[in-house]
């Protein structure tokens, strides 16, 4: 069985989230998941491979690291 290893980044998508959907679409992990309502996103961290494709290519810079 393969150990878990503990992330480096906790990515969480701010107040500033437009909606577009950017981040979901260059997600590798497929991470991202849209709300049942359709109107909020979120990143499952602990799906993340610290890639950041999702914050380059949001366009109002909404996602950033917890511990930032």
């Amino acid at each position: 069985m393969m150990s878990m290893q503990k992330q480096d980044c906790h990515p969480v998508i701010t107040e500033d989230c437009i909606n577009c959907g950017a981040c979901i679409l260059v997600c590798p992990m497929e991470a991202i998941e849209i709300s049942d309502s359709g109107n909020s996103w979120k990143i499952y961290w602990w799906a993340c491979n610290c890639c950041w494709a999702c914050a380059r290519e949001c366009p109002v810079s909404a996602i950033t690291d917890i511990n930032a």
